[in-house]
């Protein structure tokens, strides 16, 4: 009798060209499924954003029905002075996003009043994608860490240490819009163009007559109502202090080539900044860049109220106080907007 012979437990191994074969298949499959997550990871992000921007808006209005229907502070406003419903009425100035102190020079002691109506506020007032990063000399760092200017750095270093949570705002308030009336219309504006000259007309106070004639030559653009809240530019913040936007501020790009803006009418929409213009120090010209020295900034923006009012005004208005510089803000100024001193 014949017997049959079989290969019995014989592994059949891939030759090298089929490992290739599907290895590069993975690494195609790969490539076309990143983008699509990374896409889809940006459009949470950003939605997550949107929501934290209208959260903020929501508190406020929290505060503004507990206070004669008005915003909260954005600039230092003595607590003795005013029932902003303080965590501790010893603390002597305060504003939404802090509490200080002022002593030998300004201590910032915590969050502000914003914390009486928010247990979350290190979540909601952090963008996810930037994560309170701030610029230090150009080059993006964790906003605790950002020395802000003198008096404010090291506080925010010493916070985080204290708490370990960092205190650096993704979201600001424009300056001077502290105390605006819930019920009032605010009508705001701001300027753009082509050229650096475009966004900043050298003046405070602009005549109707001539942004009357800015708007219909397409220079200057209506906001759909005040703006509240603005998701600052990292590398701006700080060139006014955290919490506050103006002056040479800007709006974020990280979303799709914009930042969330929230209204005084509780909207909430992404704001395309209008072209900026970095400045060639050697060869003396600007050219269009995603951010720079020159372009759209906090001094783009103007309020209705005496003529058009550069919105950065409503902080240097002296109420008597004499905080900073003679620099504080007149709580309620945005409602009847106008030029500093006489």
């Amino acid at each position: 009798m014949r017997r049959s012979t079989h290969l019995v437990g014989q592994l059949v191994g891939f030759t090298l060209i089929e490992l290739l074969v599907v290895i590069a298949i993975i690494a195609l499959l790969v490539g076309i499924l990143l983008p699509a997550l990374g896409a889809a990871r940006e459009r949470g992000q950003a939605a997550v954003c949107l929501s934290n921007n209208r959260q903020l808006g929501t508190l406020t209005f929290l505060y503004a029905n507990d206070h004669d229907d008005a915003v909260w502070p954005t600039g230092y406003i003595p607590v003795a002075n005013r029932n902003l419903g303080s965590v501790n009425d010893v603390l002597p100035f305060a504003d939404w996003a802090y509490y200080y102190e002022f002593g030998g020079g300004l201590e910032v002691l915590g969050f502000g009043i914003v914390v009486n109506y928010a247990e979350n506020v290190d979540e909601v007032s952090e963008c996810p994608t930037n994560r309170r990063q701030a610029a230090i000399n150009g080059v993006l760092a964790p906003g605790a860490q950002a020395d802000y200017n003198a008096e404010f750095g090291q506080q925010f270093q010493s916070e985080l240490e204290r708490t370990g949570v960092s205190l650096a705002f993704d979201y600001t308030m424009p300056v001077g819009v502290g105390g605006a009336q819930t019920f009032r219309e605010h009508r705001a504006v701001y300027l753009t163009g082509d050229a650096p000259q475009d966004f900043d007309t050298g003046e405070i106070v602009v005549q109707r007559s001539d942004m009357f004639t800015r708007l219909r030559d397409g220079r200057a653009e209506r906001f759909r109502a005040l703006p509240l809240f603005v998701e600052e530019d990292a590398f701006s913040n700080g060139l006014a202090p955290d919490g506050k936007w103006g002056d040479n501020d800007e709006v974020t790009q990280r979303h799709a080539g914009g930042g969330f803006l929230g209204f005084l009418d509780g909207s909430v929409e992404r704001f395309e900044m209008p072209t900026t213009f970095e400045l060639d120090l050697m060869a003396g010209s600007v050219s269009p860049g995603q951010r720079g020295d020159r372009g759209f900034e906090g001094h783009s923006v103007y309020v209705e109220g005496d003529g058009f009012v550069r919105q950065s005004e409503g902080a240097a208005v002296n109420d008597g106080s004499d905080f900073i510089n003679g620099r504080a803000e007149q709580f309620g100024w945005i409602n009847r907007p106008r030029k500093a001193g006489p």
